[in-house]
């Protein structure tokens, strides 16, 4: 059986297989965005993930924190969120 990567286009900002990420703020003041990433086992298959807002409130078990502030500000790659295929565009520390 092939591996789910296997068959990974290469994400492109310019691939119509792939929309824009659209930014949606926050339901409320408690809230925060929650990143799961997915794993893979080829190096060079995009990077997937799902995001979701989620209610600091609440326990939705544990996580790590990440920072998409430092380095450069320049938007030279890309992870493809959820089940639409949704391109977000991130940094090279992210990558």
């Amino acid at each position: 059986m092939e591996h789910p990567d296997a068959n990974s286009p290469v994400i492109s900002e310019n691939d119509a297989s792939f929309s824009p990420y659209v930014y949606r703020p926050l339901q409320e003041h408690e809230f925060t965005r929650a990143l799961l990433l997915h794993p893979s086992v080829l190096p060079e298959a995009p990077l997937r993930c799902d995001l979701s807002h989620v209610d600091m409130g609440e326990d939705f078990g544990q996580c790590e924190a990440i920072s998409y502030a430092w380095g450069l500000p320049e938007l030279t790659s890309s992870l493809v969120r959820g089940p639409n295929q949704d391109m977000i565009r991130i940094t090279p520390s992210l990558d």
